[in-house]
């Protein structure tokens, strides 16, 4: 599963929304941007991925990591 917490809300938050309360915790100061998501996907689904088994990797700017 992909999951992007910090693009989206339970509440319906608009990005802008988003943006103004997540972007000041990311020490990259921006969201992952699509493109960077899909590259992260696409190398899990990928045959060099084979032994990651059960982890955790976020595509975050740094948020998890400080």
């Amino acid at each position: 599963a992909v999951d992007t917490d910090m693009l989206y809300s339970e509440r319906s938050d608009s990005l802008e929304e988003v943006q103004a309360i997540n972007l000041p915790d990311i020490p990259e100061g921006r969201l992952p941007t699509g493109e960077e998501i899909a590259h992260v996907v696409s190398f899990l689904a990928d045959d060099r991925s084979r032994h990651l088994n059960g982890a955790n990797i976020s595509v975050d700017g740094g948020y998890t990591a400080q």
